[in-house]
């Protein structure tokens, strides 16, 4: 399970993200399993969205990997 909270209660790209996860259909994207609104301790309303986990790697991983050496310049 993996559960997504907007930053800003009223962000229309939350609501198009819910929108496009519930009509869409492949293994490698997350099916949305349920959305609402989050009363978190300072009374705002931020939405969520609550996904299947899939398969494969934690997608920050990348991220937090040590850099690569830089090749030698020609």
């Amino acid at each position: 399970m993996a559960l997504k909270l907007a930053l800003l209660p009223e962000d229309p790209r939350f609501e198009r993200e819910r929108e496009l996860l519930s009509r869409t259909l492949h293994p490698r994207i997350p099916q949305l399993v349920d959305h609402g609104d989050w009363l978190s301790p300072g009374g705002s309303r931020p939405p969520f969205i609550a996904m299947e986990g899939v398969d494969g790697s934690e997608a920050g991983r990348p991220c937090r990997a040590p850099p690569r050496a830089k090749p030698p310049a020609p």
